[in-house]
This record gives C-alpha cells, sequence and structure tokens, in this order.
C-alpha cells in the first residue's frame, strides 16, 4: 500500500510539474507575441496576442530619438509596434480625393501629413479594431489586453480629449472619420488647418464619437525629483510630452537629471541671460528665479560655456531621455494611486 501510494504520488507530483512548465512556456509566448489566437465575429480571425500600437513618422529611415523612446515604452509594455507612412495613406482608396482638396492649399509636408495619417489608420486597421499614438504619447497605465477590448465597442473614441494624441477604433470607425474628414472640408476659413478639422469631427452626435480623458500631459511636479501623482492615476492611460511640457521638464528637475546621467561629473549651471543664476532652493526644493521666466532666456552653461538656451538644448539632444526618466520615476513613486469617481 505504501509503495502504491508513493507511486500515485510521484506520478502526481510529475504531472503538476509538467503543467507548471507547459503554463510557464505559455504565459512566456503570450507576453512576447508568440502565441496566436482566433476568436469569432462573423468569419474566424487569428491575431497576434501582442496588440499593436501605430504611429505615423514623416521619415522612417531618419528615425528620431523620441521615436525610439516611443517604441522602446510601448513594447517594454506589451505592444508591438508599427510606423505607417504615406505610402500606407495612398493604399487607402479615398486617398486621391482626399489629395485632390489637400494640395491645392500648399500647407506644407508637416501639415499634409496630419491628414493624411488618418487615411493610412484606415487603411492598415483590421476589422476588428487598433489604437494609433503620438510619438511623444508612452503607455503609463494601458494594458495589452485593452489593444484588443476597445472601448465604446470599436466606436471611434478620443482618449485626450479633444486632442487627437491617443484613438481608438475599428476598421469601420476609422473609414466613418476619413470619410467624415473629406465630406466636411471647409476652407472657407482662413486659418484652415487639421486641428480646425478636428473641430468638425467633435462636433459628432455623442454615441457617434467618444471622449474619454485617459491621457495626461507630462512633467507634472510638486518640487524637484517629485512626481504629483494625483495627476497620473489608474486610470491614466498613457502620457503626452507635448511642446507645452518643454517648461516643467526644466523646472521639475528631469531635464537637469537627463544632462548628469548623460555627461556624468560636469560643472552645469543655469543662468538668466543677464547672468543671473538659477539655483535650487534648498528649503523648497525649487528652482530659484523663476517667475514668469521663458525658457529662452535661460542658458545652459557646461564648464563655464554657454551651449545655447534650455528650450534649445533640451529638443535638440535631451528630450526623448528625460521623457524615459519621468515615466520611470511616475511608476516608481506613484504605484498605488487609484482613482476615485
Amino acid at each position: 500500500m505504501c509503495a502504491r501510494t508513493s507511486s500515485s504520488r510521484i506520478a502526481s507530483l510529475n504531472t503538476f510539474k509538467v503543467i507548471s512548465a507547459a503554463s510557464c512556456l505559455f504565459s512566456y509566448a503570450l507576453y512576447n507575441g508568440l502565441v496566436l489566437f482566433s476568436r469569432d465575429s462573423g468569419r474566424r480571425k487569428t491575431f497576434l496576442a501582442r496588440p499593436l500600437m501605430y504611429t505615423f513618422q514623416h521619415n522612417v529611415e531618419g528615425q528620431s530619438e523620441i521615436f525610439k523612446a516611443w517604441n522602446e515604452s510601448w513594447t517594454s509594455a506589451g505592444w508591438e509596434t508599427q510606423a505607417l507612412t504615406l505610402e500606407d495613406a495612398k493604399a487607402h482608396e479615398s486617398f486621391s480625393e482626399l489629395s485632390s482638396k489637400l494640395e491645392p492649399l500648399n500647407f506644407g509636408e508637416y501639415e499634409n501629413f496630419r491628414f493624411y495619417r488618418w487615411a493610412a489608420m484606415a487603411h492598415v486597421t483590421p476589422d476588428e479594431g487598433a489604437w494609433m499614438s503620438e510619438i511623444d504619447v508612452l503607455p503609463l497605465h494601458i494594458k495589452p489586453e485593452d489593444g484588443y477590448n476597445l472601448p465604446h465597442h470599436g466606436t471611434f473614441t478620443f482618449h485626450d480629449g479633444n486632442e487627437a494624441s491617443l484613438l481608438s477604433g475599428s476598421k469601420a470607425e476609422w473609414n466613418k472619420m476619413v470619410r467624415h474628414i473629406i465630406d466636411n472640408w471647409n476652407v472657407e476659413r482662413a486659418e484652415f488647418s487639421d486641428m480646425l478639422m478636428l473641430d468638425a469631427v467633435l462636433k459628432l452626435p455623442k454615441n457617434m464619437v467618444f471622449h474619454e480623458n485617459d491621457v495626461s500631459l507630462g512633467y507634472f511636479y510638486k518640487h524637484i525629483g517629485a512626481v504629483e501623482c494625483i495627476k497620473y492615476m489608474r486610470r491614466t492611460k498613457a502620457v503626452r510630452f507635448s511642446a507645452s511640457t518643454d517648461r516643467n521638464a526644466f523646472v521639475g528637475g528631469w531635464f537637469e537629471e537627463e544632462m548628469r546621467n548623460r555627461y556624468g561629473m560636469i560643472n552645469l549651471k543655469f543662468q538668466h541671460k543677464d547672468n543671473l543664476q538659477i539655483v535650487i532652493d534648498p528649503e523648497t526644493l525649487q528652482y530659484t528665479n523663476m517667475t514668469d521666466t521663458n525658457m529662452y532666456d535661460i542658458e545652459v552653461v557646461i564648464d563655464g560655456d554657454s551651449v545655447g538656451n534650455i528650450y534649445d538644448v533640451l529638443n535638440d539632444n535631451h528630450k526623448a531621455r528625460a521623457m524615459l526618466i519621468f515615466m520611470k520615476k511616475a511608476r516608481h513613486q506613484c504605484p498605488l494611486v487609484v482613482y476615485v469617481d
């Protein structure tokens, strides 16, 4: 009896080990996007375990540091990434119609691409839907499963209020947006732009387009090096680092931290153009002499030599790493902040 019991326990233990090993292998494959799942929605569909986050790049060959930070962040958060280009927009059935309205206005390449990205997404999005973000939007509390479980059953959703920085919707919804842009083209206004075009989209009835406030601006701080966690609650899917956040990148200390991380032991100073020094007050942990100060008026001085104003130095070489430093601090300092209605 004892021998049988022992053999039975050994067999059970071996079975448990096999199941555990299989479970671990499955989890690894799931996380790394190696497992394919199928689901029914009229017809059989197959998709990768890791969802896709799209963005639109003007020049994929010359990938910027910010694009690399975007790619690194979304990949680390469990997503695959894909940069769309003008070629994707040209493949959309309504591209010629959109182009015929846009090109005569001579907006320039950048402004044109703000329109063409909608056609690119409508072309590549699978029937079940997809997400798109600007390259200065990094993930915070968004989860990979959100990539498949689109909000509002796939109805087009702006996740950053009235901004088009993070968007989601089914393929039919992306095509609806392209059609709405074309059909409501308004060049009567002298300052027509993609932002004014968005005004028309945003005026669609509430059941046709949804607005969430899932995105927060970056660099909110309490004092130097301390994240203002109330701005990054669990409902915050992502963080946007638009140009309007550049001032806080400096006054929150993220720019200086990036500079010192990169260059090590340097004599780093900040000063106004009239040589008034900007230093950290040890009591308040805030920079001094910063009232109503323009970032263009503050010089970055390294080892006695001015290397430019804060705005230019930040955007030329340091913005991408400052973004990543802030995101790391936000996750470390604000892990338990929960949203309460």
